[in-house]
């Protein structure tokens, strides 16, 4: 053997047991590379039983063929070498070896041999080779993404970023400076105060996802957006670092904002049209100024403002004529404004400009403190302080080619301010507004001289006829500004001898009033001459018959009234109108059966009429079809039988309170909205002028 003979390798086992036992191949060779130990790990990793290695070269029982010559020098001239190699087993199968090497000596300091350690390092070596090839395929395939890599460890402030990771946020390779300070610096920093909150309290709940989006400055625009997406790491139960990746996503962010910004118009849009859709319903229900207004200001608060106001321009000045606000406290506050300063300029800048041109003002954002023209003096300002002034929107009422007011929109207690979108939703509402408004005033006032004229077709006031009580109640119809066909009259024919007529006139408007006015006069004038209901209401249809007066026509009931010491006496005609009804003092209700044609539509007319005698405490009822039509809600008449009944209730009642309760009656049978002309007249005799005559 080349030094060490086998008595040495036997001392050595003496003093060293566990070599043959040990779990790493031990392989002891002479200088010469001869094998003189080689124990069962050797044998299990190499496949070389200890018998067939002894006394055998080490290069031929394990170095692969061929093997270059430095790995042999290492092997057989260097003792104190350790490194990688490759071998192979006695199957022939080559696997990677790590071999340390240690130097036998003798009792003279002698190298006589060399003791090898080997172990099989295959396993990990792939496996750490695998890792280090994923996390690299991992890092390119992050690069080819644009997507960064970042860690920071929360206990030292120390961030790690990848080169991606500056690229995204606009740096120089190498160049970001590795703190948690200098990352948030690249933070915009409208989002830097939120982004700090979201990754203190991840930290503070030990939860294993974080997920940001953010902003960044620096290199990169003002509009780069990147969305962070990390996890949490602990120790002994602490969040120590976080480590996550981060990705530009400005583009989807646009379309997101792009999007979102479509839906916001189309919603405005929507609620726009059905803004003003509501406001045509709303402004359709009335035709009264007033209603219109307050109308306005339930569509207007706080859909479109905080406040609102309409000042109307009459030959006074400028007068606030309605106002509202979305805080109840503040309605009265509001109100005031309006009483004490809207009278002469309106309550609040530029009224009186846009009523007198006719253009809108858009006071996009306001400080009433800082605008010394919108407060008239230190009440005014303390006012406008306490509504709030923030934004301000005056847009003129225009109809008719004339602009007779505006109206003011609001916001008070808000950041928000009104817009050029929000200025012409504005416009069209006013002018929606400003147009039923302006009908109203022409309903208004048509309907005035509808009046007017409809009481002059009436008598003034009914005749005092001794020994009888007349009651009469004239009502138009709420929907009509035209004068109505309805029409009554009583007037005297003789000394104890009168004429009662109610009637009703078709059609509406002027030529209504002027077949009444016909109608009206040829009964008097007939009645005076006349010598029965027959030829004065044959009198009249040939009067109606008249070219002038087209296919128009008349039904009336006629009376000739004979008052006597103990009554009347009563010819009652009807010429195609409802029947009268005779109320009794006992409360029997007879219907007249008196018929005929109604007058203006045939040459020779039919008319019957039946004598009938009113004593003390009776009463004759006359009414036009505008009581029997009468509907309820769902369409059913009032009809005879109804006015039969209240009529039986009313024994010992005198006219006055039989046409009142008539009235009453129909009115809430209808909830207070005739659709037709109504007219009711009532007469009885009196009791007490009755007794008196009897005892004279």
């Amino acid at each position: 053997m080349g030094g060490l003979q086998r008595r040495d390798v036997q001392e050595l086992l003496k003093r060293m047991p566990g070599l043959e036992t040990l779990l790493h191949a031990v392989v002891i060779t002479d200088t010469d590379g001869v094998v003189t130990f080689w124990n069962d790990a050797a044998a299990r990793l190499l496949g070389w039983s200890p018998e067939e290695a002894v006394g055998a070269r080490l290069v031929d029982l394990i170095l692969l063929e061929p093997t270059p010559d430095e790995v042999v020098q290492r092997l057989q001239s260097d003792p104190e070498w350790s490194g990688e190699m490759a071998l192979r087993k006695r199957a022939g199968m080559a696997f990677l070896a790590r071999v340390h090497q240690v130097p036998l000596a003798d009792e003279l300091g002698a190298v006589n041999g060399i003791l090898r350690l080997v172990t099989d390092i295959t396993d990990v070596t792939w496996a750490r080779r695998q890792v280090l090839e994923q996390g690299e395929r991992a890092r390119r395939a992050l690069a080819a993404a644009h997507v960064g890599a970042w860690h920071l460890d929360i206990t030292t402030g120390l961030a790690t970023w990848d080169e991606t990771m500056e690229a995204l946020f606009g740096l120089e390779r190498g160049s970001f400076p590795g703190s948690r300070r200098s990352w948030l610096d690249l933070i915009h920093p409208e989002d830097r105060g939120w982004v700090i909150e979201e990754v203190r309290k991840a930290v503070a709940s030990g939860s294993r996802t974080l997920d940001i989006e953010h902003r960044i400055v620096h290199a990169a625009p003002d509009d780069t957006w990147v969305q962070c997406v990390g996890r949490t790491f602990t120790t002994g139960g602490e969040v120590t670092s976080i480590s996550g990746v981060a990705y530009d996503i400005t583009e989807r962010r646009h379309a997101d904002e792009e999007r979102a910004a479509f839906l916001r118009s189309e919603r405005a849009r929507r609620d726009r049209f059905t803004l003003l859709a509501e406001a045509s319903a709303a402004f359709a229900e009335s035709l009264d100024d007033e209603d219109v207004m307050a109308a306005v200001g339930k569509l207007a608060v706080p859909r479109l403002a905080d406040w609102f106001a309409i000042d109307l321009a009459d030959p006074a000045g400028i007068r606030t004529v309605a106002t509202a606000h979305s805080d109840p406290s503040r309605r009265e506050l509001v109100g005031y404004l309006g009483r004490r300063f809207g009278n002469g300029a309106g309550a609040v800048p530029d009224v009186v400009e846009v009523i007198r041109d006719g253009h809108p003002r858009l006071f996009e954002r306001l400080d009433v403190t800082a605008w010394p023209r919108v407060a008239r003096n230190p009440e005014h300002r303390a006012l406008l302080a306490a509504l709030g002034l923030h934004s301000l929107m005056i847009v003129p009422l225009t109809a008719s080619g004339r602009t007779f007011g505006a109206m003011t929109f609001a916001i008070g207690d808000s950041n928000l301010s009104y817009s050029t979108e929000d200025l012409d939703l504005a416009g069209d509402l006013a002018r929606r507004a400003a147009l039923s408004i302006d009908n109203a005033r022409l309903f208004a006032d048509r309907t005035h001289v509808a009046r007017v004229l409809q009481r002059s077709l009436l008598p003034p006031q009914l005749p005092d006829v001794p020994g009888v009580n007349i009651a009469a109640r004239y009502r138009a119809a709420v929907a009509d500004s035209d004068i109505g066909g309805d029409f009554y009259d009583v007037f005297q024919t003789g000394d104890d001898r009168w004429s009662v007529v109610l009637g009703d006139v078709s059609g509406k408007g002027t030529d209504a009033a002027v077949l009444t006015g016909l109608a009206r006069h040829t009964l008097r004038a007939a009645a005076m001459r006349a010598s029965g209901p027959v030829e004065v209401l044959s009198s009249l249809n040939h009067a109606i018959l008249a070219p002038e007066y087209g296919e128009r026509f008349v039904t009336l009931a006629y009376v000739q009234m004979v008052v006597r010491d103990d009554g009347a006496e009563l010819v009652v005609s009807s010429a195609g109108h409802p029947n009268p009804m005779i109320v009794r003092s006992d409360g029997t209700v007879v219907a007249m059966k008196a018929v005929g044609a109604i007058l203006g539509l045939f040459d020779d007319v039919h008319i019957e009429h039946e004598v009938v005698e009113l004593h003390p405490g009776d009463l004759l009822v006359l009414y036009t079809d505008g009581v029997l039509e009468a509907r309820d809600r769902s369409g059913e008449f009032f009809g005879e039988g109804r006015l039969h009944d209240l009529l039986s209730g009313a024994p010992g009642r005198s006219p006055v309170e039989v046409v009142e309760r008539i009235d009453t009656a129909v009115m809430a049978f209808q909830d207070g909205n005739p659709r037709d002309d109504i007219a009711i007249l009532a007469l009885g005799i009196d009791r007490d002028i009755a007794a008196a005559l009897a005892q004279e």
